[in-house]
């Protein structure tokens, strides 16, 4: 495994798993810096990637017992002397030639095999200690499955990455202190149990029960650990905080359908609001939502994009020049190079950075919006905005997408399609 570590906004390494340790043990990186292990989805602190903190203490201690041995080698005047401790340098006293020789007193049989019995139960005993705790240790192992292992393949079942059988049993994630953050229960690769995720401070701030894949049921709570919301035969209000206590996300069900989502920055400011509202009021479709292919990456022209229900432009009237307006891509907009994420829209976790998540952010979004965020398309077809060189990071499977299709449907965003 590498690991590519970033001060500062610096690029360290890539360090092997080896080096990483060794440097860490030196105090040349730190546990707190940021890095990215091969395959991993986000960047992570150096000191939560399994087995660096161990193993740098390790070598830090070996070090240590080598100086201390050396430093008292030297005082004893020789590195090779032995240690006095252990030697006795006692002389042995003649014995008086008028005693006889004595013959060596005999044990009793009795006793032993009294110390052989004991001597066979402490080495029982020690046996059984040691093998209890090889398969602890490897049990527990085999069941700490972190979430960021996890992938969602095709057939809509999770697997842990690089095993053929869907996955079953329990996956975690930790905070950076070790603290817990989330569990989830699978069953044959589908959410079958409870799900829960903690706040920093150590209390519930959701608890949601799955059937088959599907939620049944949930209840959030604060950082105090007061119940804030709850949805319960599919119907119901749930609200999800940041780490810091701060509120996240609104989320609205009906009959087991999100009929509502709000998200919020950290710092309070509203993100997004889906479905749209004006002046209060929500904003549907008025059509069933038609499913379309994403086009293919063509060198189709750029065409002007379709009319929306937002005036974005003033209309010129007859005696007044037509404004001309340059369509052109512009790849330096703000939306275009910030790096974003996509994940499961079904998903009710906030330990995402929701403002990264493209998906949840621009589905229903005018076209309007779009043009101002992204700038032109790349490719424009009836149905699809096409946005090409763009770095949206697969929070489910992995990797990273550069294309991203915005299906358009009367004049709003109807999905978010990332492709390579």
């Amino acid at each position: 495994m590498n690991l590519l570590v970033n001060r500062d906004g610096l690029h360290l390494g890539p360090y092997s798993f080896d080096q990483a340790c060794q440097l860490l043990a030196e105090g040349k990186l730190h546990s707190w810096d940021l890095c990215w292990p091969d395959g991993a989805r986000e960047w992570v602190t150096l000191g939560t990637v399994p087995g660096v903190s161990d193993k740098a203490f390790a070598l830090r201690e070996q070090r240590s017992a080598e100086t201390t041995a050396a430093a008292q080698a030297a005082r004893e005047g020789s590195p090779a002397a032995p240690n006095a401790q252990f030697i006795t340098n006692q002389p042995a006293s003649p014995e008086p030639e008028s005693e006889p020789e004595s013959e060596p007193e005999l044990e009793p049989e009795s006793a032993a095999n009294g110390k052989a019995w004991m001597r066979l139960v402490v080495w029982s005993s020690l046996v059984l200690v040691i093998g209890a705790s090889i398969y602890v240790w490897i049990a527990y192992i085999k069941r700490d499955v972190l979430i960021e292992h996890l992938e969602r393949r095709a057939d809509a079942l999770t697997y842990e990455q690089g095993e053929l059988e869907p996955f079953s049993g329990a996956a975690h994630s930790y905070y950076t202190d070790g603290s817990r953050w989330e569990e989830i229960q699978f069953d044959g690769g589908l959410r079958e149990g409870t799900r829960t995720i903690w706040h920093a401070n150590g209390e519930v701030a959701l608890r949601e029960e799955y059937t088959m894949g599907k939620l049944q049921s949930a209840t959030s709570y604060d950082d105090s650990g007061i119940e804030s919301g709850r949805m319960e035969n599919g119907t119901g209000k749930l609200y999800l905080y940041y780490p810091s206590g701060n509120q996240a996300q609104l989320l609205e069900f009906e009959n087991h359908r999100e009929i509502r989502r709000k998200i919020w920055r950290e710092d309070g400011e509203l993100l997004m609001v889906s479905p749209p509202e004006v002046d209060g009021t929500q904003i549907t479709f008025t059509e069933p939502l038609p499913v379309v292919q994403p086009p293919p990456a063509t060198n189709a022209p750029v065409q002007a994009p379709p009319p929306t229900n937002e005036p974005a432009f003033n209309v010129p009237s007859n005696n007044i020049p037509a404004i001309v307006i340059d369509t052109s891509p512009n790849p330096k907009m703000p939306a275009r190079t910030k790096r974003w994420a996509v994940g499961d829209l079904e998903s009710t976790s906030s330990r995402i950075d929701v403002d990264r998540r493209i998906d949840l952010l621009y589905t229903h979004a005018s076209t309007n919006q779009i043009v101002k965020d992204f700038g032109y398309p790349d490719f424009v077809n009836p149905n699809y905005w096409t946005y090409r060189n763009m770095r949206v990071f697969n929070l489910q499977q992995g990797g990273t997408f550069n294309i991203v299709h915005f299906q358009i449907f009367q004049g709003r965003v109807a999905r978010v399609i990332p492709a390579k």
